[in-house]
């Protein structure tokens, strides 16, 4: 949600949840002391660092052409 973008009240809907359990689950995560879960895993290995930048470009392509299908799909 966070690193996706999505809002919360999409992510809560989706979820089955009120949007104040959705707050109250992402407020820890708005500490300067959480880093994201990401950067626990890969650290600075520059290699791991490189190919989840790929992988997140394949996957925002992947998400654009499935929404670019779905509009087309109203056509």
């Amino acid at each position: 949600m966070l690193e996706n973008k999505r809002r919360k009240k999409e992510v809560a809907t989706e979820l089955g949840v009120s949007l104040g359990s959705i707050n109250i689950w992402i407020k820890p995560c708005d500490s300067p002391n959480i880093k994201p879960l990401h950067l626990l895993i890969v650290g600075d290995v520059p290699e791991l660092k490189a190919e989840l930048k790929r992988l997140w470009a394949v996957e925002k392509q992947c998400q654009d052409q499935q929404l670019e299908i779905e509009i087309l799909k109203n056509f």
